[in-house]
């Protein structure tokens, strides 16, 4: 929390496999949303998060239970963007271009995410 308060773009979190990565992560996004952190300092807002992951089951999993708190400000990407919530859900391929679309990332504003969780980027994520 005090890295991210501090303004610092890039963290790292690293535990043992099954010592509740995903649950912190959670509970890091609830402080921040809760205390209405955003990178302009805009207190009226609350921060846009967006939580990507390689595999649906890494984003359903999460969206379902560790971030069921955020209720309806939830949504995951899949087909069309939509610039209405607060915490968003995605798995790479939901958002970015192939040969048959352009990529989803392209209707959200460069400056669009506060915070970006990428869960386990050790993954498919890490090749690319």
């Amino acid at each position: 929390m005090a890295a991210i308060l501090t303004g610092q773009k890039r963290l790292l979190l690293t535990l043992a496999t099954g010592t509740g990565k995903t649950m912190i992560a959670s509970q890091i996004a609830w402080k921040l949303w809760n205390s209405r952190w955003n990178r302009q300092n805009r207190p009226s807002r609350r921060p846009k998060i967006l939580f990507l992951a390689d595999r649906n089951f890494l984003v359903d999993d999460p969206y379902s239970k560790d971030f069921a708190v955020f209720g309806d400000a939830r949504w995951k990407i899949q087909h069309e963007a939509n610039l209405a919530h607060d915490m968003y859900f995605a798995i790479y391929q939901a958002v970015d271009g192939d040969q048959w679309n352009t990529g989803l990332y392209r209707e959200y504003p460069s400056d669009f995410f506060d915070l970006i969780i990428v869960d386990e980027c050790h993954r498919g994520s890490a090749r690319d």
